[in-house]
């Protein structure tokens, strides 16, 4: 076994640092030439990125174009079926009224009386149906929300 007092301990050898290597006039213009392709390949990069940037800014306009035509014909369909049911409530009121008319107009007093009595209980009951069941659609699917 060796004795630990007569061994000495051996330095570690030291590391070269920056200041110690010897630059060649080769070795630097390898570096400023790799330097200049890193900065090409991160200026091609960049110009990459905004032109990507670009087409996104493009399409985020052109899908707002088309979801503001979308909201637009929704709302005209809308506007649409409104129309079609009120000119069916219509059509329905002149025919009831020219159905007791006629009756009337016939003698058959009761009968009028009849249709009269149904139409004053049906119509608020039905309109009261209706109203309920358009507010609980509502509530269960509510309407997309206008943004810009």
């Amino acid at each position: 076994m060796a004795d630990r007092s007569d061994s000495a301990i051996e330095p570690l050898p030291q590391v070269p640092t920056a200041d110690d290597l010897p630059l060649s006039p080769d070795t630097v213009t390898e570096l400023l030439e790799l330097r200049n392709k890193e900065l090409r390949v991160r200026a091609q990069e960049l110009r990459l990125a905004e032109r990507e940037s670009g087409y996104q800014h493009e399409y985020a306009l052109k899908a707002l174009e088309a979801h503001l035509e979308d909201r637009e014909k929704d709302r005209d369909q809308q506007r649409s079926n409104r129309s079609g049911d009120r000119m069916l409530l219509a059509l329905f009121g002149v025919l009831t009224f020219c159905l007791i008319a006629y009756a009337l107009h016939l003698g058959k007093d009761e009968f009028a009386r009849e249709v009269f009595k149904a139409l004053l209980y049906g119509v608020p009951s039905g309109a009261a149906g209706y109203g309920l069941g358009r507010m609980r659609a509502g509530k269960a699917q509510p309407a997309p929300k206008d943004e810009p």
